[in-house]
């Protein structure tokens, strides 16, 4: 994740500030689903709705452990809304649009990626093109479109990620 990481922040020009935010932020934005039982997160089955409220708890619970040390807290509001939908029909608070933090929005686009290029224990890994695509098929409604372009533009030009 990180070098995917590297590559989209220096597309995008962030300043060394916002660079360094979102590389820790990659490094923690799970850190909450430790408070979750382990035989949830590695479930090969659907989750039950009681499971899936767990999961959903994750990034407030994150937000939580990195809020109570000096040196992270300042990632606290962007773990929180890391599963936040362009929509508003993510979790935790239903935030829309640019209302979601700048690097939260950033950190669901790697994420999903991530995710779909190493698969779960209930999904199959999906192919880099796959995996664009889907992300592509998902902007504007899960993802900013305006991020989801140039996070495409820059993946497809590289061949390892």
């Amino acid at each position: 994740m990180q070098k995917i990481t590297d590559k989209f922040a220096d597309h995008l020009n962030l300043c060394k500030e916002l660079k360094g935010e979102l590389k820790m932020l990659v490094d923690l934005h799970d850190i909450g689903e430790i408070t979750i039982p382990k035989k949830i997160i590695i479930k090969k089955d659907k989750l039950n709705n009681d499971e899936w409220e767990l999961i959903k708890k994750h990034p407030e619970k994150g937000a939580a452990i990195v809020n109570s040390t000096d040196s992270y807290s300042h990632l606290s509001k962007y773990i929180k809304h890391h599963h936040e939908w362009w929509d508003g029909s993510g979790y935790p608070e239903g935030l829309k649009g640019k209302k979601i933090p700048f690097l939260s929005r950033i950190m669901l686009i790697i994420d999903a990626y991530d995710v779909m290029r190493s698969g779960r224990p209930y999904q199959k890994a999906l192919t880099k093109n796959e995996a664009l695509r889907e992300i592509e098929n998902n902007s504007a409604r899960q993802f900013d479109p305006e991020l989801t372009e140039e996070f495409i533009k820059i993946m497809e030009n590289e061949e390892l990620l």
